[in-house]
């Protein structure tokens, strides 16, 4: 069965089991293959591809339940002058390093500061460990406290009870909310209840990844003001397989997206009503750079197999893809600076471009190129800026791209585990415009 196959499979179970659990959100609906081991990616390849991944779903299914007793100590940070009611709010996610010292905010998403949208209220989950000394007025900041112990017992006790004898409650509805996807959507839920006046509200702007939480939001919001309007911002550059995007009844009343190649996958394969998606310019990716991109090979956030990348990177050398590869820079994923299975990668990767200095192959060569190992959407950034991009997969079916998919993208198969990818159409997956005021133009709550 060859990959497109597979991969259109992968979108027909998906949306059987979005059907199955119909108006709800949980762990075993939120398909995000980009995170390989959460219990719905795997619960998705359990029931497509069959025993080789029970035991990895039930792994992560206990896993995410028992992170429950993670979910124990969270504040509200907010300012005492916080008494004004906003019409506006944006949803979003916040680290230390996004706050000036003067306390106001940069949101990474839409490019913009906080304290140019006073009249707009910031609900921050906020997700670095040192609070923010200073905070603007209008910002309210989901905090989560350090505690001497990580895990604690009564609140996993106290949740799992809950759910278990909640008579409202199906053994279906158990199983699907018995994890912290759950648990945080209800503290997300409940520190947002609690510290804003939802009558009031006319919009809400997300950075929209279907994830549980925000599907809880959007559903309760939905019943409290039958007025509210949800917009959603796909702020990522489409992976092969956005399954986490399925449409249904607790998804945003509009999405903006970034390409056509969008419109047309969400449309066909995961039931978006055409009339709910917008096409927008980018307010994330504004100012990448074509250098940032050339001659660079990124590394992913989970290392699966480092004999495989090894083996596909010799591969290339050998088949003349890769002229000098001393002129390559390895690019650690962010996240991962002291993990040992990336730091022996980047010297065994060294190690091999310097054992093979320059090719004899006399192999047309692509000068503007880009590489990648395993998971990630930066691929889609690199062929926009014009590259021609390799991609060693670890696992194809779910990491690859495909032309019958998204047929913007040219694809060729060089081996098991690497593809060659040329965009047939610029703006295709994502129109990179350099404006000064892109959100204000696009996106400023006029929809």
């Amino acid at each position: 069965m060859n990959i497109a196959i597979q991969q259109k499979k992968m979108v027909s179970v998906s949306k059987l089991l979005m059907k199955k659990y119909k108006h709800r959100s949980g762990s075993l609906n939120y398909f995000n293959i980009m995170v390989p081991g959460t219990p719905g990616s795997l619960y998705l390849k359990f029931r497509i591809f069959g025993f080789k991944y029970f035991f990895k779903f039930l792994y992560s299914y206990l896993k995410y339940m028992f992170s429950i007793g993670l979910h124990s100590e969270y504040e509200i940070v907010k300012s005492e002058k916080n008494k004004k009611e906003y019409k506006n709010i944006i949803i979003t996610w916040a680290y230390k390093e996004d706050f000036n010292k003067n306390g106001t905010y940069n949101d990474r998403y839409f490019k913009i500061n906080s304290k140019k949208y006073r009249e707009t209220l910031w609900f921050l989950i906020y997700m670095s460990v040192e609070k923010p000394k200073k905070f603007d007025e209008n910002l309210i900041i989901l905090f989560k406290k350090k505690r001497l112990f990580n895990f604690n017992i009564l609140r996993f006790a106290t949740y799992f009870f809950k759910i278990l004898f909640n008579k409202t409650n199906s053994l279906k509805d158990f199983l699907l909310k018995i994890s912290s996807f759950s648990s945080f959507s209800e503290i997300v839920l409940d520190s947002f209840l609690k510290n804003i006046k939802t009558e009031k509200l006319k919009k809400i702007l997300i950075p929209y990844e279907g994830q549980p939480f925000q599907k809880e939001i959007i559903k309760v919001l939905r019943k409290k003001n039958k007025k509210l309007k949800v917009i959603g911002y796909d702020h990522t550059s489409p992976p092969p397989l956005p399954l986490n995007l399925h449409y249904d009844f607790l998804s945003p009343d509009v999405l903006l997206v970034n390409g056509s190649n969008q419109l047309g996958f969400y449309s066909r394969y995961l039931k978006w009503p055409r009339k709910k998606l917008k096409l927008v310019p980018s307010s994330r990716f504004q100012d990448e750079q074509k250098r940032n991109f050339t001659n660079q090979v990124f590394l992913p956030y989970e290392i699966l197999n480092q004999k495989i990348a090894l083996n596909e990177f010799s591969f290339l050398i050998k088949e003349g893809e890769i002229k000098k590869a001393t002129d390559l820079t390895i690019k650690n994923h962010p996240n991962t600076t002291n993990s040992t299975s990336h730091l022996k990668l980047i010297y065994e990767l060294k190690k091999l471009f310097n054992e093979n200095h320059e090719t004899n192959n006399p192999k047309k060569f692509f000068k503007n190129s880009a590489f990648f190992v395993g998971q990630t959407t930066a691929i889609i950034l690199a062929l926009e800026l014009g590259l021609t991009s390799y991609h060693v997969c670890f696992e194809p079916t779910f990491d690859s791209y495909n032309s019958k998919l998204w047929r913007n993208i040219k694809v060729k198969q060089l081996s098991e585990y690497t593809f060659k990818y040329e965009l047939v159409k610029k703006n295709a997956f994502t129109i990179i415009k350099k404006e000064k005021n892109i959100f204000k133009k696009y996106y400023d709550f006029k929809i």
